[in-house]
């Protein structure tokens, strides 16, 4: 059996599953794009470190600070790991979770 063949006979076949993983391609990149917006952008403030942030959210993550670590470093592309002050980083941690925490510090002080 030639391609030929097999095109007349299955034509609409062929561009139905061609037209599935295209899309399915398109899908998973379109969610695979929009994994950080489940998280929260923070702002450094003078004297944080990915570290003393780790300490801070790592509760909140479900990570231990090492893990918590990587990730924040890893997708906020930080080669050394340094951050300065007016730096924005995207952590791990739930929009409600940050404004939860930052809540209760200013009430504190």
């Amino acid at each position: 059996m030639s391609l030929k063949a097999i095109w007349d006979k299955h034509y609409a076949t062929v561009i139905v599953l061609v037209g599935c993983v295209a899309m399915g391609i398109i899908l998973m990149l379109f969610l695979a794009g929009t994994d950080t917006d489940n998280y929260s952008k923070i702002d450094v403030s003078e004297g944080d470190s990915v570290w003393a942030l780790a300490a801070d959210y790592s509760d909140e993550s479900h990570m231990n600070q090492e893990e918590f670590v990587q990730w924040v470093e890893k997708e906020n592309h930080l080669a050394d790991g340094q951050i300065k002050a007016g730096d924005s980083l995207i952590i791990p941690v739930k929009e409600k979770q940050v404004n939860k925490q930052t809540d209760l510090q200013l009430a504190d002080q």
